[in-house]
């Protein structure tokens, strides 16, 4: 195989399913021996990482001296970054792909930057020789940019954390979990609304994910909590490792996936391998592993009301419970791994490079 460069936006900092997914395939090809570099911007100096231009001169150095025969593989939300060093390494006969977890420019407010962030992904993702996807509802959201087909490989993601014992059921429901990033398109807000619905449930909220206390979002959020009293009924526990969240799992009682804007969810697979009823938004990503009534219950985005009422009839129903919960553990006997995913990316990275 001809040499390979993958570039990271921060190793020691994962943030996103992307950012593991891609972190997790770097595992996988560096224990195959692969002839390879890694790229990773968060052990630049602090000096550089503050300004994006620095960051862009950066790499356009490191890829202009090292041009010839790589293929370089990255997660195309760098793109801002990356377009000039790689459109400048491509005039000189190299490839590039990138695994394409999430369309970014319409998580934009600001109309200005949104088109210039498309316009800016639609340049990257137009040049690239290969696209993973990690599922077939992701396609949807790059179909805006008129992807040619015979580039585009979906390999779906593997669960970080899953249960292989049997399910426990309780009689009773108290504790809903979320295991996210705190941010706008993960839906949060939407949870603590509909709690504030379902006072006389006595429900009590874990909530797993890292938290930017300076964002507009946290601070808008930290307000909404205030506002009906649910302060006492929240625990925020920050990212957590896999032991942790595995207790957390086993601990909780149904699992809420609130997300506006996404293109897998692995969390969906984890939360349903501890047998959790699951409670989701129907954004299409949520149809490739969650049918209604059968693996959970699924509501419009941002129906408050629709989703305090699917929390509430999972909560009152102990036959439905039980058989979504006995559902789930059968759906997930056998899961994928990440050497599943590691195989399957360097098969694809492999068969773009023969040439």
């Amino acid at each position: 195989m001809k040499r390979l460069v993958i570039v990271h936006r921060a190793l020691s900092n994962l943030r996103t399913g992307g950012a593991y997914y891609l972190a997790n395939t770097i595992s996988y090809l560096q224990s195959r021996k692969i002839n390879m570099e890694v790229v990773d911007i968060g052990n630049l100096p602090t000096s550089i990482r503050r300004h994006r231009l620095l960051i862009v001169i950066y790499l356009c150095k490191h890829y202009w001296k090292y041009h010839q025969g790589m293929f370089h593989f990255t997660n195309h939300n760098l793109y801002f970054y990356l377009l000039v060093p790689y459109f400048l390494s491509r005039m000189r006969g190299s490839k590039y792909g990138c695994a394409c977890h999430l369309a970014q420019y319409p998580l934009r407010k600001n109309l200005i930057m949104r088109w210039f962030e498309f316009l800016c992904e639609y340049l990257f993702l137009k040049g690239a020789s290969l696209l993973i996807i990690p599922s077939e509802a992701a396609t949807q959201q790059f179909k805006i940019f008129h992807l040619k087909k015979d580039k585009c490989i979906i390999i779906n993601p593997a669960p970080n954390v899953v249960d292989t014992s049997k399910p426990r059921f309780r009689g009773h429901v108290r504790t809903l979990l979320f295991v996210g990033h705190i941010t706008w398109r993960k839906g949060l807000d939407t949870i603590v609304k509909a709690m504030a619905l379902l006072k006389d449930l006595k429900l009590h909220l874990e909530v797993v994910g890292i938290i930017d206390k300076n964002t507009p979002y946290w601070k808008e959020l930290a307000r909404t909590i205030e506002h009906y009293d649910l302060g006492k009924k929240i625990q925020f526990r920050g990212g957590l490792q896999p032991e942790e969240l595995k207790r957390l799992y086993r601990k909780a009682d149904i699992f809420v996936f609130p997300s506006r804007h996404e293109t897998y969810g692995m969390v969906l697979m984890e939360a349903m391998s501890f047998g959790l009823p699951v409670v989701a938004s129907t954004i299409p990503t949520t149809s490739e592993v969650i049918r209604d009534n059968i693996n959970g219950i699924l509501y419009p985005p941002e129906d408050i009301k629709a989703l305090a009422s699917a929390i509430r009839r999972i909560a009152s129903d102990p036959k439905l419970r039980s058989r979504i919960i006995w559902n789930n553990k059968e759906r997930t006997k056998s899961t994928r791994t990440w050497e599943d995913v590691g195989e399957e990316n360097l098969s694809a990275i492999a068969y773009f490079l023969k040439d």
